[in-house]
């Protein structure tokens, strides 16, 4: 496959606008390697040709000295096999890795001077061999160099040649006093030989050619199909930004509300609600950012899973409070029916990811709602003494799901047009991701849906019952005996070290700032700390170098404990050695209960 023929077929797929043709390139190399492998077939059909040119002439030059030499010529035979060595040279040359087209420039150049010489040197009678190397030399110049080379070559050996024998002929050129002779069998057998070469020749090159188009013709088909996908790569692409930020945007809308609420409502109950309602989307919006950064895993299903004893419909609660002012703003009504034995079951599970479902459904809901109502509905059935059933159902009055879209609906990325709407339910990364999340947990979302009249998204996931009552957000710091560390917190942004510094207040610690890796080595130098909480992302000297350095020091200090604490993603470092500097790797936003857990095996 020539690179200008898929040049030419992205061009006419008129996707050189939306896709980087060297990314494409890349691609259809890894995908079709053996295709691609095989897109300077012309070139090796051609490179083929002269070898098989330069060793049949060698052949045939070592026949006509066998001849000659039983036919006593022997100045004939150091002329043929000077040019049999000029042949076996190019064939050396060849193999060697010199350029086909030096080569074949050489073996050219060696032909028109064995042309030339068999016009001058060579009896008139001869001049039948002569034409038929001119043959040779018209076919191989075009074959091996192209038109341009080709005509030149041609017309060269053409006029040269053709103007020796007419000077011959009328006495314009000497004719030397003995010209060489050959008898008839060496004639005639010279003959056969290049009629017998130029027809393989040529039927070899058609048939290679053949073969490269057809080739060409199965590359040139997957090519479409390759640069389809790439265009629907493109799109993926220009539409991911807008779904991941109806995504972010959600949960952050939330806190945003609920921060609002907080500071005008007066009420300690309400301001408990709200503040309940910041923590529940300030979670669901870290669980996006953590999907978004680990696409790979999601996909492929290996998010971890929390167990906690929540109430599901206190989940469902606090969603209701944080989206019913959106849907307020549209005059929709947001309505939340459960069933009796909900009020007080808790369960076993995972309530982010939970959460994280029933407000991507419950706001797509509202966002393709232009009047009526949002219902959800949370209803349940005792499997056993230790398993609960619960079927979650989130119910709207909005737009529906034309029946051509439906196949569609949980596609990544897409976004459904329609002549008749501007946007359909879709798509994006909302639905998919809720998709994914179901089936983490052990469901199946189902959908039911008529244009016009509304849609309702459905799933049952069954969860453990818990065996002992459990205290959610219990402070970790009331069961255990103060901790006894001394503590260097390595951070250089502001809020951080304020959250930091709370948790580490009342916890009772003995802790320092340094506001970069630099700080932070200089005062292990001077200091005892008992564990170092690094930042990766920081000025003057990052925290991997600086842990770096902090190994680097004579012992005890070099064996401090030292937990990355980062926002930064640990899958950059799974493939270096900079993860062993690091005892403990922890995320942020962190979990103040998981670090103190941490701290406290530092001490056990």
């Amino acid at each position: 496959m020539r690179p200008g023929t898929i040049i030419l077929v992205v061009y006419n797929l008129k996707l050189y606008t939306v896709v980087n043709m060297p990314e494409l390139l890349n691609l259809l190399e890894k995908k079709y390697p053996n295709y691609w492998s095989q897109r300077d077939d012309i070139t090796d059909i051609r490179t083929r040709t002269l070898e098989f040119l330069l060793i049949a002439y060698c052949v045939l030059g070592i026949c006509l000295s066998v001849m000659h030499y039983f036919e006593h010529k022997l100045l004939l035979i150091e002329v043929v096999l000077f040019f049999v060595s000029l042949s076996l040279l190019a064939v050396v040359m060849l193999r060697k890795g010199v350029p086909m087209q030096k080569v074949a420039h050489f073996a050219l150049v060696s032909l028109s001077v064995a042309i030339i010489s068999t016009s001058l040197l060579f009896e008139p009678g001869n001049h039948v061999a002569t034409l038929q190397y001119i043959f040779v030399l018209l076919s191989a110049s075009f074959y091996l160099l192209g038109a341009r080379w080709g005509l030149i070559y041609s017309v060269t050996n053409v006029v040269v040649t053709c103007g020796i024998m007419l000077g011959q002929a009328y006495h314009f050129v000497p004719v030397v006093d003995h010209p060489f002779s050959v008898e008839p069998p060496t004639l005639f057998f010279g003959v056969i030989y290049n009629c017998a070469m130029l027809l393989y020749i040529h039927f070899r090159y058609f048939k290679d050619s053949e073969l490269s188009d057809a080739k060409e013709k199965v590359l040139l088909g997957e090519l479409k199909v390759a640069a389809a996908d790439a265009h629907d790569m493109a799109d993926y692409k220009s539409n991911f930004l807008m779904m991941i930020s109806h995504e972010i945007r959600t949960p952050l809308h939330a806190i945003v509300g609920g921060i609002d609420i907080f500071m005008t409502e007066n009420p300690q109950a309400r301001r408990d609600q709200s503040l309940e309602s910041i923590r529940l989307s300030a979670a669901v919006l870290d669980s996006v950012v953590e999907d978004v950064l680990n696409l790979n895993e999601l996909e492929v299903s290996k998010i971890t899973l929390r167990k906690e004893q929540f109430k599901p419909l206190s989940i469902v609660t606090d969603i209701g409070q944080v989206l019913r002012a959106q849907a307020a703003r549209k005059h929709l009504s947001l309505n939340i029916t459960s069933s009796p034995e909900l009020s007080d079951l808790s369960v076993i599970g995972d309530p982010v990811r939970l959460s994280q479902i029933l407000m991507n459904l419950t706001s797509n809901s509202i966002r393709y709602t232009e009047a009526g109502r949002i219902e959800i509905d949370i209803s349940t059935r005792r499997s056993s003494d230790t398993m609960v059933n619960i079927t979650f159902k989130v119910s709207d009055t909005g737009i529906g799901i034309p029946e051509e879209f439906k196949a569609d609906i949980f596609e990544p990325f897409k976004i459904i047009q329609s002549t008749s709407r501007k946007q359909y339910h879709g798509t994006g990364f909302g639905l998919p991701l809720v998709k994914k999340l179901v089936g983490l947990l052990g469901g199946v979302i189902e959908f039911d849906s008529v244009e016009g009249v509304g849609t309702s998204f459905y799933f049952t996931v069954a969860y453990p019952l818990p065996g002992v009552t459990m205290q959610r957000g219990a402070d970790p710091v009331g069961k255990s005996e103060p901790l006894k560390l001394n503590v260097l917190v390595a951070e250089d942004d502001k809020m951080n070290i304020l959250v930091l510094s709370h948790s580490l207040k009342k916890w009772n610690l003995n802790f320092d700032i340094a506001e970069n890796g630099l700080l932070a080595v200089e005062l292990m130098k001077s200091k005892h700390y008992d564990v170092v909480l690094m930042d990766i992302n920081m000025p003057v000297m990052d925290g991997v170098e600086a842990s770096r350095q902090i190994r680097a020091l004579d012992s005890p200090k070099s064996k401090v404990a030292i937990i990355a604490l980062t926002a930064a993603n640990k899958k950059m470092f799974e493939f270096s050695d900079d993860l062993a500097l690091f005892d403990d790797w922890m995320s942020k936003p962190f979990q103040p209960e998981l670090l103190y857990s941490r701290l406290l095996q530092l001490v056990t």
